[in-house]
């Protein structure tokens, strides 16, 4: 109902028109759900904040449209307006993969430093308190009441404004605004209370102990790559509580200033609960270091200009019992940040051996581990001594084979280290029967995923070998057996 006037104030609205509001403003206040792809969740969703205003960004959508059909997913800061009241200008809609990713990334280095599971042995028990929240729900009612008192004083002053002032009309309109304000303000303190009482129901639901968030913490790589979304994000917002943002991307491409944790952190024998990456620190060096390798992948990926033409190269050179058999595949998901990819060699339709951007983040935490345990390698030394043998390869790796692979000769590629250049000499044109003989003693001593595609060529060029016949022997039966002049040697 229309608030009681003096005899002399007359009413600003009817009170038809008033009452009408009010059912209006009941309708809408409400928490809206989603619509658009509801099983996607936003990870970083109120943690992130925006680096002008400090409020939370939050999950955005672009829909699907008909040039690619593709869904895509950015946070954003939805709020004009900062806490001081100026216009809030970061407009800006951070890809969701890349941040996502990032952050995993630095967790997954934390975990790895030898005085982690010491500290947090002393100090998980405070990282699931309700404590932090329940003082921040307390502040939020405190505003909550100071802008409810405000809205009644300003009432009050409407009420008592006098009509015969010569300003009436420009007070009143003022008066008017400024109650207007209050009503946003007071609505923006209300979902902020109904969103901390919902997290800390979840918290307290689902019993979610230091002892459980430990034993979470010791498993993370494993765990999060096999934690559906929901589940992800639980486990995010039990070790951040906050993250900072710079103004703009930096050039090394990070967005994370700062990143606060629920609880202490050991960072260079010091426990602290902020993670500054502004400055240098271990965690900093050890995540820069992994986009230092990425940087060297996706800047080899950049030196070609088309798969097709590498392609065509490459099917030139098949030997001919390869033609049909032997196929080469890769391609770019552009959606993804960085446009990360798959690469596949197949035989017979059937993939012998895979490269994709998961071993290219497999790649990134071997970096990570090592670094935190004290020995420094470079990425080609991690490269030649574990990711080769253990065919732990990205596309772009693959990429960079190939166009090195086309610019090698043949008997280097045959002896060299990287095992992709020995594979597309197996099944090249160029390698006769005779050097296949002669080079089966190094072949024996390769991984397997390597001796593969020296067995098929074998297959394919009917060479045999009898058990304890020696490789002098297989030559000269071989070339007892080969017709002059069909040798492509």
């Amino acid at each position: 109902m229309c608030r009681p006037c003096l005899p002399s104030t007359k009413a600003i609205i009817s009170e038809s028109d008033w009452n009408l509001a009010q059912e209006k403003r009941k309708k809408n206040a409400y928490r809206r759900e989603k619509v658009h792809d509801v099983n996607h969740v936003h990870l970083l969703s109120g943690l992130l904040r925006c680096p002008d205003c400090g409020k939370p960004l939050y999950g955005n959508i672009a829909k699907a449209h008909s040039k690619d059909n593709k869904t895509r997913y950015y946070y954003y800061c939805k709020n004009t307006r900062g806490e001081t009241g100026h216009r809030c200008s970061f407009r800006t809609n951070l890809e969701q993969t890349e941040l996502d990713r990032y952050v995993a990334a630095i967790i997954s280095a934390m975990i790895h430093d030898r005085q982690f599971e010491a500290a947090i042995q002393k100090k998980i028990g405070t990282a699931v308190s309700t404590d932090n929240l329940e003082k921040e729900l307390d502040t939020v009612k405190g505003q909550l009441r100071q802008l409810l008192s405000t809205k009644s004083r300003l009432e009050n002053q409407m009420d008592t404004l006098d009509v015969s002032d010569s300003h009436y009309e420009r007070k009143i309109l003022d008066l008017q605004r400024r109650y207007d304000d209050q009503y946003d303000k007071i609505a923006e303190a209300e979902l902020q209370i109904e969103d901390i009482r919902k997290r800390i129901q979840t918290i307290q639901s689902e019993q979610i102990s230091g002892e459980n968030v430990y034993q979470l913490l010791l498993a993370f790589d494993e765990l999060y790559g096999e934690m559906d979304e929901p589940g992800k994000k639980e486990l995010l917002r039990a070790i951040i509580e906050r993250i900072d943002l710079f103004p703009e991307k930096r050039e090394d491409g990070c967005w994370i200033r700062n990143i606060v944790f629920t609880f202490p952190v050991p960072i260079q024998g010091h426990e602290v609960k902020e993670l500054p990456l502004e400055k240098s620190t271990l965690i900093e060096t050890v995540v820069l270091l992994c986009k230092k390798g990425q940087a060297m992948i996706i800047d080899e990926k950049s030196k070609y200009k088309s798969w097709s033409n590498l392609k065509k190269q490459m099917n030139d050179l098949l030997c001919d019992s390869f033609k049909k058999s032997i196929s080469y595949f890769y391609t770019n998901y552009h959606e993804v940040h960085n446009a990360y990819g798959r690469a596949t060699i197949n035989y017979n339709k059937k993939e012998l051996v895979a490269f994709s951007w998961v071993e290219m983040y497999e790649q990134d935490q071997d970096i990570n581990r090592i670094w935190q345990e004290g020995e420094k390698k470079s990425y080609s030394e991690m490269l030649r001594e574990k990711w080769m043998p253990e065919c732990t390869l990205c596309d772009a790796n693959f990429i960079d084979s190939v166009t090195v692979f086309l610019k090698t000769d043949i008997a280097t590629s045959l002896q060299s280290d990287n095992y992709l250049l020995r594979i597309f000499a197996y099944v090249d044109r160029r390698v006769g029967k005779r050097t296949l003989v002669k080079i089966r003693d190094e072949v024996e001593r390769l991984p397997e995923w390597v001796k593969q595609f020296y067995q098929i060529r074998c297959e394919a060029e009917n060479i045999s070998f009898q058990q304890n016949r020696t490789i002098d022997e297989a030559v000269c039966l071989l070339t007892h057996h080969h017709r002059p002049g069909t040798d492509r040697e």
